[in-house]
């Protein structure tokens, strides 16, 4: 999926409007008619992370493709900022330290073992012992991560899992498109 530079202002912009929206500071945003910008319109996951003063506070999404796109991303940004268990939820004055990124997902596809996992494109999604765990494809490069460590970090930090758990685990990935 591509989208032009207008399209990514408008989900960033949606990001924030909706906090600010969520947080009574309301900013109205308004949005395009799908046949404006159809491509925010197309059925695809999404992930909305945030972080304040550079330090992560929120990072939520859905591979859902039953929504469209513009609707995921709402949706993710107030669980992002108001509902990840991880950390406070954002307030007012978070507002003027806020980045936002969105992760525009593609479907996922089956893999059966590391070498299929190319780092720097695919993020992981893992099924294992009734656990799930993801990792965004971002997070691999910013630790420094080799495709086995990539799984081992997933099943330790996301599924409470011993690293060695993949093994004997239904392994996907996928890819993003990052809005900053």
């Amino acid at each position: 999926m591509k989208l032009s530079v207008t399209q990514k202002d408008i989900l960033l912009n949606l990001v924030f409007a909706e906090i600010k929206d969520h947080l009574g500071a309301y900013s109205q945003s308004q949005l395009p008619a799908e046949d404006e910008q159809p491509e925010l319109y197309n059925k695809c996951g999404a992930f909305v992370t945030l972080y304040v003063n550079h330090q992560l506070r929120g990072c939520i999404g859905t591979f859902s493709e039953e929504q469209p796109l513009i609707e995921n991303t709402r949706r993710m940004a107030i669980q992002s900022a108001f509902h990840d268990t991880r950390f406070n939820p954002i307030n007012e004055n978070d507002l003027d330290r806020l980045d936002i990124e969105i992760s525009v997902l593609t479907p996922r596809r089956r893999i059966f073992g590391p070498e299929e996992i190319e780092i720097g494109t695919h993020g992981i999604y893992i099924e294992s012992q009734g656990r799930r765990g993801t990792f965004l494809p971002q997070v691999a490069t910013s630790h420094n991560l080799d495709a086995v460590s990539f799984l081992e970090l997933c099943c330790e930090n996301k599924m409470g899992l011993p690293g060695d758990a993949w093994k004997n685990a239904d392994l996907f990935v996928f890819e993003a498109l990052i809005l900053r």
